[in-house]
């Protein structure tokens, strides 16, 4: 009877020791994390595009580049430069369309500048004397010769030829285009001094 209590009084434990052994609750699932939303780029204005470089209709004829169209039929001026160092810097070269360079004589060298159009072009100079060689460029330009003298070998020709020209030693009222610039002859001999303009030119011409 003893034995038969105490096994009971055992299996009473026993159940409650298995009672306070249970196991703890599980813990809460953490949250899911709140996403992280970036807020949509801004896009850039687009840049306003470069206005296109306008570009004339007409073409130069002595270059091939682009011009205003009322000038592609001009007859090209032809304009005898000083190449001397003494005589320098030239004055208008930069807007010649062509330039020629020649050995005149003594290996000296003079350069003739040819024109399309005067429109725009300042003073000139300084101006010196043609050769033969050099009316043989202007007319196959057809272009109008502006000099100052020549030798009589290209005088004769001139004549003979019959070249348009503007002559500011033994010209007539052409001589009136030319004058002597008062700042070069502060430095330079007086040879060296003559100039006409694009302006002077075109009132002769018209």
């Amino acid at each position: 009877m003893k034995r038969r209590m105490g096994t009971l009084v055992l299996a009473a434990l026993m159940i409650l020791t298995a009672g306070c052994g249970q196991a703890p609750p599980e813990p809460e699932p953490e949250p899911d994390p709140v996403p992280v939303v970036e807020p949509e780029p801004v896009p850039e204005p687009e840049p306003e595009p470069e206005p296109e470089p306008e570009v004339p209709a007409g073409t130069n004829p002595l270059t091939g580049l682009p011009m205003e169209p009322e000038y592609e039929q001009n007859r090209p001026v032809a304009v005898m430069f000083n190449n001397l160092k003494a005589a320098q810097p030239q004055v208008g070269i930069a807007q010649a369309d062509v330039i020629y360079e020649i050995t005149a004589e003594g290996g000296i060298t003079r350069m003739l500048g040819l024109y399309q159009t005067l429109e725009g072009v300042g003073t000139l100079g300084s101006i010196r004397s043609t050769r033969p060689y050099y009316l043989e460029l202007a007319l196959g330009h057809d272009a109008l010769l502006v000099h100052a003298g020549g030798s009589p070998e290209a005088y004769t020709d001139i004549r003979s030829w019959g070249v348009d020209n503007m002559d500011g030693v033994n010209g007539g009222s052409d001589a009136k285009i030319f004058w002597r610039d008062a700042e070069r002859r502060k430095t330079m001999n007086y040879e060296h001094t003559l100039v006409t303009s694009g302006e002077k030119i075109l009132e002769y011409l018209a």
